[in-house]
């Protein structure tokens, strides 16, 4: 499989990262969040520092839901999307919240979900075949 991703046409961090992934493999999902059976700081859920080389996503975390749409990923950034308005009218029902609140607050919520998910979901749709409807 592994040289298999050296043929893809993808950016050169992916194919690094996907080379990464496929070697280290997933030790277990908190949350849709991977964790993976390394030690290698690329694969840390939190790893920001380097974060081109990272499984963290910082295009994901600025995009949102909308990292998954550009990425060919629609059904994923359907769902993300709808969690982020029932997210929002959740916190609307708190009797205490302005709506600028709730609303910044869901975003925050999907932005870092999809901040940490990101990239290994592009690795599933890329690599796996997976096609994320539930």
């Amino acid at each position: 499989m592994i040289g298999s991703i050296g043929s893809l046409d993808i950016a050169e961090e992916f194919k690094e990262l996907f080379k990464l992934i496929s070697t280290a493999g997933l030790k277990r999902r908190m949350l849709g969040v991977p964790l993976f059976d390394s030690e290698d700081p690329r694969l840390k859920p939190w790893n920001f520092r380097d974060a081109k080389n990272s499984i963290a996503s910082l295009s994901a975390l600025c995009l949102g839901p909308l990292f998954y749409f550009a990425n060919g990923m629609w059904k994923k950034g359907i769902t993300t999307a709808g969690l982020f308005f029932v997210m929002a009218f959740a916190f609307k029902l708190i009797p205490r919240s302005f709506l600028i609140v709730d609303i910044m607050s869901a975003a925050l919520v999907i932005m870092v979900l999809c901040a940490l998910m990101g990239k290994y979901d592009y690795y599933r749709k890329i690599i796996l075949y997976e096609s994320f409807w539930w």
